[in-house]
């Protein structure tokens, strides 16, 4: 047993020994690096923000009918115009039959109508031949006219006829087409609210669709914004809109992304409950990551511009106790090392972001790509980022 023991006592100090052997051979691990700089920034001030659909629509339908198909489900995308559900058309199709033998009835009609009138032209010019030779009276002249006359109306009636059974059969058409009850844009099918054989009335819902490739962000915005940024640094009433909205931006709660809002506009009324004003900012949303109802933090400018230390975005990492940014610091022998700083963020600025506290000065290198897999003190091989500061 003594003798197990010191072979594995000296296997374990030969695994030991290789193991250090080989960390110290690991090459520094390559990464990317910036330098913290200090800039004066007017301060931003988080608020709350909902992301909206900028459209949501309970899809209906024009035609009453039996429902004989329901092509969506719960969570289905669907382009514009694709159906969503479909109703029987069998009554539509009896009625659209009906209405083509009734027009090609009233065709044939204008085709006897037509021959009467040529009929009738024909009396009347043999009525003038005899009455220029005095061989037919005025009477009979007169009554060759109104013969004329007569046809002619009967012909256009005729034709009316016709144009009014066309009418119809677009009509009916268009019903026919109704029955297909289609998506009015590009969305998702949040909740659908018939199925097959359900009778539905004119203007009866059929499926709720919601836009999710964009959304609007629904900011409330506390008036005190507008007092602070009506008046310049001498307190005079500044002629500058209310904010600048282009400095709006946005922080998803779930995923602590920061988005950029294509346009702010905003609603000019103050809430009397909250004294707060709503601020719409539109989004795009490529992959349908986020999705309506979901809770944002708003930055907007407020109060009067000074210094911040302000790093890339990627150099941000996220966790659970906080965020921290990894600066490159002189380790042993001279060779750079990975050290984690923990930082307090104050707010974004388009792709980076402002430090409102921690453990980084100006000058201070952090590291924007190759973060995640670094641990404490590790040896790293920095190349800087030549990409120009905004």
């Amino acid at each position: 047993m003594l003798l197990v023991g010191l072979l594995a006592g000296l296997f374990l100090e030969s695994r030991l020994g290789l193991a250090e052997a080989t960390s110290a051979q690991a090459p520094p691990a390559r990464v990317r690096i910036v330098p913290v700089v200090e800039e004066t920034i007017a301060p931003r001030r988080s608020v709350t923000a909902e992301l909206r659909s900028p459209q949501v629509a309970d899809v209906a339908s024009v035609e009453p009918g039996i429902v004989v198909e329901v092509l969506v489900r719960e969570g289905d995308s669907i382009d514009a115009g694709e159906p969503i559900a479909r109703l029987s058309d069998a009554r539509l199709e009896l009625e659209l039959r009906i209405a083509e033998a009734t027009l090609a009835a009233a065709e044939a009609d204008v085709g006897e109508r037509a021959a009467e009138e040529r009929q009738a032209i024909r009396d009347l010019a043999l009525v003038e031949e005899s009455r220029a030779a005095l061989a037919a009276n005025e009477r009979e002249l007169l009554d060759a006219e109104s013969a004329r006359d007569v046809a002619a109306a009967r012909l256009e009636a005729a034709r009316r006829s016709v144009a009014v059974e066309r009418t119809r059969i677009a009509f009916l058409q268009r019903r026919l087409a109704d029955l297909s009850i289609a998506a009015p844009f590009d969305g998702v099918v949040v909740e659908r609210f018939v199925e097959v054989g359900q009778w539905l009335p004119p203007g009866g819902a059929v499926a709720r669709l919601v836009e999710v490739d964009r959304l609007e962000a629904w900011i409330s915005v506390p008036q005190s914004v507008l007092e602070r940024n009506a008046r310049d640094a001498a307190g005079n009433v500044a002629v500058a809109p209310p904010f600048d909205r282009e400095a709006v931006s946005l922080r998803i709660d779930a995923t602590s992304e920061v988005l950029e809002l294509d346009a702010v506009r905003i609603v000019p009324q103050v809430s009397r409950r909250g004294r707060t004003f709503t601020a719409i900012g539109t989004i795009r949303n490529p992959g349908r990551r986020l999705l309506p109802g979901m809770s944002a933090t708003a930055y907007v400018p407020l109060g009067e511009p000074r210094p911040w230390l302000v790093v890339p975005k990627d150099a941000v990492l996220f966790r659970e106790g906080g965020a921290t940014v990894w600066t490159v610091r002189p380790g042993r022998e001279g060779t750079p090392s990975a050290v984690p700083a923990p930082v307090e963020m104050a707010f974004p600025l388009g792709d980076r972001w402002a430090i409102e506290r921690g453990g980084v000065r100006a000058g201070d290198e952090v590291v924007v790509e190759g973060n995640e897999r670094l641990m404490p003190m590790s040896p790293v091989a920095p190349v800087v980022d030549e990409t120009p500061t905004p």
